[in-house]
Parts: C-alpha cells; sequence; structure tokens
C-alpha cells in the first residue's frame, strides 16, 4: 500500500487497488467502484491539500485534483455508454453532451491553471458543430 503525506495507509489508493479490472464484475460495478474511487481520492486531495501544497506546491495539488475530476467525467462517461440502449437518439445526445461538457471544462481549466488566454485545441469535427443542449 501506498503511504500519504503523514505516513498512514491511503485508502483511495486500497479503494483503487481493491477495484482493478476484475473479469467477474460486471461493467455496471467497475464503474460504481470508479466513482466512489474518484470521489475518495477528491475528497483525500481536499481534506490533505495543506499539507499536498506545502510539500509538492499549490501547481501539483492542482493538476492531482484536476486528474481527479477527469477520471469521475471518465467513468461518469462510460457508465452512461453502459446504460445506453441500442440507438435512442437522445440517449446519444446526453453521451455527446458528456463527452464534450468534460473536454469543454478541461479547456477552461487549462487556460486558468497556466494562466493565459491563448490555447491551441484539436478537435474532430462532430465536436466543433454540435450545439450545447
Amino acid at each position: 500500500t501506498e503511504e500519504d503525506t503523514d505516513g498512514s495507509t491511503s485508502p483511495p489508493v486500497e479503494a483503487l487497488a481493491e477495484h482493478t479490472h476484475r473479469s467477474d464484475e460486471r461493467p455496471g460495478e467497475r464503474y460504481a467502484a470508479g466513482e466512489r474511487v474518484a470521489a475518495a481520492v477528491r475528497d483525500h486531495l481536499d481534506e490533505h491539500r495543506e499539507t499536498y501544497v506545502e510539500r509538492a506546491g499549490e501547481r501539483a495539488w492542482g493538476l492531482a485534483r484536476r486528474r481527479a475530476a477527469v477520471i469521475d467525467a471518465a467513468t461518469t462517461y462510460r457508465k452512461a455508454r453502459v446504460d445506453q440502449t441500442g440507438g435512442d437518439p437522445e440517449q446519444t445526445e446526453h453521451l455527446l453532451c458528456l463527452r464534450d461538457r468534460a473536454m469543454a471544462e478541461n479547456v477552461a481549466w487549462l487556460l486558468e491553471f497556466e494562466e493565459t488566454d491563448r490555447i491551441a485545441v484539436w478537435d474532430h469535427d462532430a465536436h466543433l458543430t454540435s450545439s450545447p443542449p
């Protein structure tokens, strides 16, 4: 197991190790585990922010926190894909909105994180032509 910044065992790491790609689990169970792990990591980072910032810096903590948010968004998207039933246009639109919103949030976060007002983004035409819900 990993040791936390204060020397204690890190519950999020244990939870992640407990739920890594078991072939006997159904996909829905894996995504539920992913949601729990993402929440645990996010909460852990928030609860120990001061210690992490002191040891690694504000940028490192911010990047780790964003990675937890990306895991959460990816899990939400993948879970929605599993729940989708054959070709329903509303479900497809919902999936596209989840994905596109997560990508837009990442770009907005990067702009703020890098303290810039310019960024180059490569995208597929389908993302650029979609209108928001």
